[in-house]
């Protein structure tokens, strides 16, 4: 399986880190230059009208935790998902409209258009997308050659 890991490995799992993402901040194209202009101020983007993943999920908590120590209470969503469609769709349509998403579905948000990317540098501490499979499935050569290959092609997949 091919996920983030959130946990130790135990005894009967095996994990192979692959690569890690940013996090970045996704508005509607139509509002990216108002809202880029000056520097990052949390109190601000509070304010608008936030897409976030649901409550009680890792990413969701690490969001409440970048919010948090910059001193400002956490948004409350418009939506809840992890759907790229229904970002999508709430970005094309809403100006007030944000989100912080991984790097990777940034990138989705803004092919699809209507959403752009904003230039302010972000860090959390999400643990890397790895491969995890289960140590006694007896298959220790496809699984390996199979981590060589994701690994190769790293954060494309």
């Amino acid at each position: 399986m091919i996920a983030r890991a959130f946990y130790v490995p135990g005894e009967d799992i095996a994990q192979h880190p692959l690569y890690r993402e940013e996090p970045v901040l996704v508005v509607p194209s139509k509002a990216a230059t108002r809202v880029s202009r000056g520097g990052l101020d949390w109190a601000r983007l509070a304010e608008r009208d936030w897409i976030l993943p649901p409550p009680n999920t890792p990413i969701r908590r690490t969001i409440n935790t970048m919010f948090a120590v910059a001193g400002v209470a956490q948004p409350t969503p418009i939506v809840e998902t992890y759907s790229i469609k229904t970002m999508a769709t709430v970005l094309r349509s809403h100006l007030g409209a944000i989100t912080i998403v991984p790097r990777g579905v940034a990138a989705e948000l803004v092919q699809a258009e209507g959403a752009m990317t904003l230039p302010h540098p972000l860090s959390w501490d999400l643990p890397p997308v790895g491969v995890m499979w289960r140590r006694e499935s007896g298959e220790d050569e496809k699984i390996a050659a199979l981590v060589a290959s994701v690994a190769a092609v790293g954060g494309r997949v």
